[in-house]
C-alpha cells in the first residue's frame, strides 16, 4: 500500500529542563513520510475549555480551499486565530516516533548516571474546492433557514459562524456560497444540527495568503485555531469522510493538565505495543529490514485490518518540559504551549500523540476522548542495530537473541581495555529476581 494517504477532508470535521537518563543520540523522526499527508490537530483540554488547532495542508492551489467545521457554540472573533505553520513541525519533531542510536558507553555506570548523565532535554470538517459561482438568478429568491451568527476575518481566512435547523437549507446555503459540500453530507449535517452544533465556515482571502522562505517562497495556509467551551471531550471526524477516496490518517497532539494524564480514544480499538502487533523499543536494521517507514506502514495496515477498518495507537506521552532522547529542538518551551492555548508551564502539562488510521466505512462515530488520570511516560522508539545492544533490546520482527548468539558490551569493553564499573544497567539484574515489574516498565519507557 502506498505510504501517502489522504488527509481526512476535515478534519475531525470537526502538542526545558534536564532529564537524567540514558543519553543516546536522536537520529531522526521515524515514520514522517507516513503522516506527511495526514490531518493534524492540536487539542488542548483544561476543564471544559478546548483549544483546537487545525493544520490546513493544501496540495493544490490555496485559492481552491474552503472548510466547514461543526462547533459546539457560536464563536466570536476573539475565539478564532491563526498560528505559524512551523509550530506544527515543532510538535511533530518533538513527539514523533523516534529512530535513536545508542553505544555501549551509554549503558556504563559512572557512579552518578548512565553514560555520564542525561540530555537537556475531526472536528469533523469538510475541506473542498470551491464550486463555480452561481449565476445571479440561481436561488436568489429562495428563503433559507440559515442564520449568519457572526462574520469576521482571522489571518488569511474570512470566517462566518452559521446556525440552522434544516440540513437541506444549510447544504443549499453552503453550495450557493461556494463551499462545494456534496449532497452526501446532508444526513451528517442533520445529525450535527440535532446535536446542537453550529458551523464555522472559512474561505481564503488570496491577497493575505502569506509566503515564507521555509516553503521556498510558495504560499501556505496558516493553522486555524478555535477555542470553545464544551462538556464533551470529542473530535468529530465523520463529516470529513464524505468524499474520502480511501484510508485516512489522523494525528492528534493533545495537551492536558499533568494531573489528567495521557489522552486516549474510548470508542475505537487501540493498538497496543507488542511483537505480534506493533514492535517498539526494538533494534532495527534498515539494510536488512528495509525502510522503517514501510515497516511501520505495514504494521498499521495489519492493525487496521484486524480491527475492522479503524484503529489508533498512542505513540508518545510525556511531560512536554522534558524528552529523552531529545530532538535537536529539545523539549517544548512554555511559549510554544502558550501559543497552543495551554494555561500553565510545561511542568504542569501532559503531552500525548495519537495516530489513527481508518476507512470511511469504519468511521461511524466521532471520536470520544478521555483522560487516563495516570502518570505515564512512553514513546514509540526504534534503535539502530549496533553490536552489543542485543543484550538490552529485542530485534524487530525477531525478538530476543539467545545468549551467546551476539557480542556483548562487556566483550567489547574487554577487547578495548575499558574498565567499567558495570557493562549492563543495574535494573537488568532485577528481572532475574522477579522484581522488575512496574518499575522496570517505567525505566524502559524513559530511555
Amino acid at each position: 500500500m502506498s505510504l501517502a494517504r489522504t488527509a481526512p477532508l476535515l478534519l475531525a470535521l470537526v502538542l526545558p529542563g534536564a532529564a537524567q537518563a540514558f543519553c543516546g543520540t536522536y537520529v531522526g523522526e521515524a515514520g514522517a513520510e507516513l503522516t506527511s499527508g495526514a490531518s493534524k490537530v492540536v487539542l488542548v483540554r483544561q476543564g471544559d475549555r478546548t483549544v483546537l488547532t487545525l493544520a490546513n495542508d493544501v496540495e493544490g492551489s490555496v485559492k481552491d480551499f474552503a472548510v466547514v467545521i461543526p462547533v459546539p457554540e457560536v464563536l466570536s472573533e476573539e475565539d478564532v486565530t491563526v498560528l505559524e505553520p512551523a509550530l506544527m513541525d515543532t510538535l511533530a519533531e518533538y513527539s514523533g516516533p523516534r529512530l535513536v542510536e545508542y553505544a555501549c558507553s551509554d549503558f556504563y555506570w559512572d557512579g552518578q548516571a548512565y553514560g555520564g548523565g542525561g540530555r537537556g532535554c475531526g472536528f469533523g470538517c469538510t475541506e473542498q474546492s470551491f464550486t463555480a459561482p452561481l449565476s445571479a438568478d440561481q436561488g436568489a429568491t429562495e428563503v433559507l433557514d440559515v442564520t449568519v451568527e457572526a462574520e469576521f476575518a482571522a489571518g488569511e481566512y474570512d470566517i462566518v459562524i452559521l446556525s440552522s435547523e434544516d440540513s437541506g437549507d444549510l447544504l443549499t446555503w453552503l453550495t450557493q456560497e461556494g463551499y462545494g459540500v456534496t449532497e452526501e453530507a446532508e444526513t451528517l449535517l442533520g445529525e450535527y444540527i440535532e446535536g446542537g452544533s453550529k458551523f464555522l465556515a472559512a474561505k481564503v482571502r488570496l491577497e493575505d495568503v502569506p509566503t515564507t522562505d521555509g516553503f521556498e517562497g510558495r504560499p501556505y495556509l496558516s493553522p486555524l485555531q478555535i477555542a470553545y467551551e464544551s462538556e464533551a471531550f470529542s473530535l468529530p471526524i465523520r463529516l470529513g469522510t464524505v468524499n474520502s477516496p480511501g484510508e485516512q490518517d489522523l494525528v492528534v497532539y493533545a495537551v492536558t493538565d499533568s494531573s489528567s494524564g495521557p489522552v486516549g480514544i474510548a470508542n475505537y480499538d487501540e493498538v497496543t505495543w507488542s511483537a505480534e502487533t506493533f514492535d517498539n523499543d526494538c533494534l532495527f536494521d534498515e539494510e536488512a529490514q528495509g525502510s522503517l517507514d514501510a515497516y511501520m506502514d505495514g504494521k498499521m495496515d495489519q492493525a487496521v485490518e484486524a480491527h475492522d477498518g479503524a484503529a489508533w495507537m498512542m505513540t508518545y506521552t510525556w511531560g512536554p518540559a522534558k524528552c529523552d532522547p531529545c530532538p535537536p529542538g529539545g523539549p517544548l518551551g512554555n511559549d510554544v504551549l502558550g501559543q497552543l492555548g495551554f494555561e500553565g508551564a510545561g511542568e504542569d502539562a501532559q503531552f500525548t500523540r495519537l495516530w489513527m488510521r481508518y476507512t470511511p466505512e469504519a468511521a461511524t462515530q466521532d471520536l470520544v476522548l478521555y483522560n487516563t488520570g495516570t502518570f505515564a511516560q512512553s514513546q514509540l522508539r526504534y534503535i539502530v542495530r549496533t553490536d552489543g545492544l542485543e543484550q538490552y533490546f529485542p530485534v524487530c520482527e525477531e525478538g530476543w537473541i539467545e545468549e551467546g548468539g551476539y557480542t556483548t558490551c562487556a566483550d567489547q569493553a574487554e577487547d578495548d581495555g575499558t574498565d567499567q564499573a558495570s557493562a549492563a544497567p543495574w535494573w537488568l539484574g532485577l528481572s532475574a529476581l522477579g522484581l522488575l515489574t512496574t518499575l522496570g516498565v517505567a525505566l524502559r519507557r524513559r530511555r
